[in-house]
C-alpha cells in the first residue's frame, strides 16, 4: 500500500511538472522554442514553434522553459484539478470561455450559463485551459506569422512593423500594425480561432504619461470610462507597476490593470507625442 501511495504520488508529481496550454517549451534534446497552443488527445498536446511550424507531440517528450502562470480573457478552459461544483458546467466534457480573468475568473460555458471559478485563489483552481488565447501588446514588433495570407503588404517577408492597436473585447485576437517598409496598416489575427498571421519579435508594450487609451480587452469596469468607445489620457503610473491611472474624457479618473496577472484593462489608441 505505501508503494501504490508513492506511486501515485510520483504520478501526481510528473503531472505538475508537465507542460501545459501557454508554457514556452523546448523539446528534449533540442533549443529551439515554441509556445503549447492546444491540449489535444491522451498526453499530446499542439506545440507552435516560434522558428515557424506547428507539431503535436507528447508532453513528456517537452521541456517547459517558462510557465504560464495567468488565463487571458478568450482562453478555452475545462473543469480542473480542483472542481468541486457537480455538473455546473454541464458535465466533465464540457468546454467554456473565459469573459473575465483573474484569481477569480468568470466562465461562459457552451451550455450557455455563467459561472465564478478560482484560478489560483487560495491555490485553488478549478478550470484547466485547453486552448489558449495568446496576446501581442501594443508597441510590440512583429513580422508575418505562419499563417500569413496577405501577399506583401507587409513589404516582404521578413519585414517588420509595430502593433499600433489592439481590438476591443468583440474582437479578441486581432491587431492592427503599421509596417515600416510599407507604410500599410491594417488588422490581422494572433490566437484568433487557431491562426497567427503575425510572430513576435520584439516584446516591448507602450503604456507612457500622456497616450490615449479605450477599455481593453479585460475591461470589467462597467461605464466607469463613460461607456464602450469613450477615451481617455494616462496621467501616472500607480504605485504598483502593471497599473496605470487614467483620466477619462467625462471628468473621471482610477487606476487600472495593465498587465496585472496577465489582465489588460486599457487599450492603446494612439501614443503621446515623443
Amino acid at each position: 500500500q505505501e508503494q501504490q501511495q508513492q506511486q501515485e504520488q510520483q504520478e501526481q508529481q510528473d503531472a505538475k511538472s508537465m507542460a501545459k496550454v501557454g508554457d514556452f517549451v523546448k523539446r528534449d534534446g533540442q533549443d529551439t522554442v515554441g509556445t503549447v497552443l492546444k491540449l489535444e488527445r491522451g498526453d499530446d498536446v499542439l506545440v507552435m514553434w516560434h522558428a515557424g511550424g506547428r507539431e503535436t507531440l507528447s508532453r513528456r517528450a517537452l521541456r517547459v522553459v517558462s510557465a504560464r502562470h495567468h488565463l487571458h480573457v478568450g482562453d478555452r478552459v475545462r473543469r480542473g484539478p480542483d472542481w468541486r461544483w457537480g455538473q455546473q458546467d454541464g458535465g466533465s466534457d464540457t468546454l467554456g470561455t473565459v469573459i473575465e480573468a483573474g484569481s477569480v475568473a468568470r466562465v461562459r460555458w457552451d451550455t450557455g450559463s455563467t459561472d465564478t471559478c478560482s484560478w489560483g485563489r487560495q491555490g485553488k483552481y478549478d478550470l484547466e485551459v485547453v486552448e489558449a488565447m495568446l496576446r501581442i501588446h501594443c508597441g510590440d514588433r512583429v513580422r508575418r506569422g505562419i499563417d500569413w495570407k496577405y501577399a506583401d503588404q507587409d513589404g516582404g517577408r521578413g519585414r517588420l512593423g509595430t502593433v499600433v492597436e489592439i481590438a476591443p473585447s468583440g474582437n479578441i485576437g486581432w491587431y492592427n500594425v503599421q509596417w515600416d517598409v510599407s507604410g500599410s496598416v491594417d488588422w490581422y489575427r494572433y490566437s484568433r480561432e487557431g491562426c497567427f498571421d503575425l510572430d513576435i519579435v520584439e516584446s516591448r508594450p507602450m503604456h507612457g504619461v500622456g497616450d490615449r487609451v479605450t477599455r481593453g480587452p479585460d475591461w470589467k469596469w462597467g461605464k466607469q470610462d463613460g461607456g464602450a468607445g469613450s477615451f481617455g489620457v494616462v496621467t501616472a503610473r500607480a504605485t504598483r507597476t502593471e497599473w496605470i491611472q487614467v483620466r477619462w474624457d467625462n471628468g473621471s479618473s482610477n487606476c487600472y490593470r495593465f498587465g496585472e496577472q496577465g489582465c489588460y484593462d486599457l487599450t492603446v489608441h494612439t501614443h503621446a507625442p515623443s
